[in-house]
């Protein structure tokens, strides 16, 4: 029964299921979760990335001091950074 000044007397209203509120609340998370798992990621790649290049600064800079001095000092570590 509607009361007189209803708007939408005939009209069924319609809410939001409990299935229909449930898919939207695991898609969210889904998008969420995603997004926080796609940063961690993408923050691992640049520290590698950051220490990668950290290592080949080394390597030059042990490569140039060993280019000045005799090889026998630096006979190790010409070794390794071949």
């Amino acid at each position: 029964m509607s009361r007189p000044g209803d708007l939408t007397f005939g009209v069924r209203r319609r809410g939001v299921t409990l299935i229909g509120a449930v898919l939207f609340i695991a898609v969210a998370l889904g998008v969420i979760i995603g997004g926080l798992v796609f940063y961690q990621q993408a923050s691992t790649a640049a520290m590698t990335r950051n220490t990668i290049q950290q290592l080949t600064a080394y390597g030059s800079e042990i490569r140039a001091l060993c280019e000045r001095t005799s090889p026998d000092d630096c006979l190790a570590f010409s070794l390794f950074f071949r």
